[in-house]
């Protein structure tokens, strides 16, 4: 049987524990600030009360299927630590983990014997085909488009797109972060922590909409 980690807004703390000191009541003033601001983002309170729970089927991959679960979950968390932390860059790949283990859970749920191993792009394609309806058909679909935009910041990120195209972004993007930090890091400028925002807030549409899909197996 999958083991299922419940959260609800009392046992909130058991998992902040979990992920080193960040309890509400230890928090700093900026990282209560960065915490509120997910809150109001993703219309949660506590931000940590969005757990990914993705019901499956029996089949002979459950301990991929739990491992895979476990996995997400922890990345989701990971990432709203990061976010809170102020380490944006870090939350922006820890999200994009999150959603790509999130497709191939659902993958691998509906059709056991397929083989997981495929980059994003690829991935993402597969799951939008008519096949495999992991994701709609439609690109221009809101939850594709979604997806798309992490894949986008993860490469941004990853692959050093920001320095290379656009170094405007990297060396005169500040903002408040540096004054409230006490840093001139560019993980902490404003630009990056936008992008964070938005990216969190579309790996979350796209995991809600993967943990609600009724899934049949394909033989």
């Amino acid at each position: 049987m999958t083991r299922h980690l419940k959260i609800d807004p009392k046992g909130a703390d058991a998992v902040l524990r979990k992920f080193g000191s960040l309890k509400r009541g230890r928090l700093t003033k900026e990282q209560k600030e960065r915490s509120n601001e997910l809150e109001h983002l993703l219309n949660l309170k506590p931000v940590f009360d969005f757990y990914p729970d993705f019901k499956s089927y029996a089949n002979n991959e459950h301990l991929r299927l739990q491992a895979l679960e476990e996995y997400c979950q922890d990345f989701w968390l990971e990432t709203l630590r990061c976010y809170i932390d102020g380490s944006f860059p870090a939350s922006i790949a820890m999200a994009s983990f999150t959603m790509e283990a999130s497709l191939k859970h659902r993958l691998i749920n509906r059709l056991p014997n397929t083989s997981a191993r495929r980059d994003m792009k690829a991935l993402i394609d597969y799951c939008q085909s008519r096949k495999v309806k992991i994701l709609p058909a439609d690109k221009e679909n809101s939850i594709n488009k979604a997806a798309q935009s992490v894949v986008d910041a993860r490469d941004n990120i990853i692959h050093a797109n920001f320095p290379i195209y656009e170094p405007e972004k990297v060396i005169y993007s500040e903002g408040t972060e540096h004054n409230r930090i006490g840093t001139d890091s560019i993980i902490f400028i404003e630009h990056f922590k936008n992008l964070a925002k938005d990216t969190i807030f579309n790996t979350k549409q796209v995991v809600d909409y993967l943990q609600n899909l009724q899934l049949e197996a394909l033989v």
